[in-house]
């Protein structure tokens, strides 16, 4: 009868984890899906995508200290 109380008290206290974690990323997630906006509050806007985007690959350049040929490859 003490193991069947154990197994029972397990059962509970992990349903109990995992509601607390499925709350959690449920609350995280609608958080995220609320705010709704692209970069620093700004709305998506696609027209500014490619201009983000080399940017991006600029700034990746100088990092890595990318050669010509390998800007071309990541360009591409």
């Amino acid at each position: 009868m003490d193991s069947g109380n154990k197994s029972r008290r397990r059962f509970f206290a992990r349903a109990a984890f995992a509601a607390v974690l499925g709350a959690a990323a449920g609350v995280i997630g609608f958080n995220a899906h609320a705010h709704g906006r692209w970069h620093r509050g700004e709305p998506f806007n696609p027209a500014k995508l490619d201009e983000r985007l080399d940017r991006f690959l600029r700034h990746l350049y100088v990092e890595i200290d990318a050669s010509d040929a390998q800007q071309a490859k990541l360009g591409t």
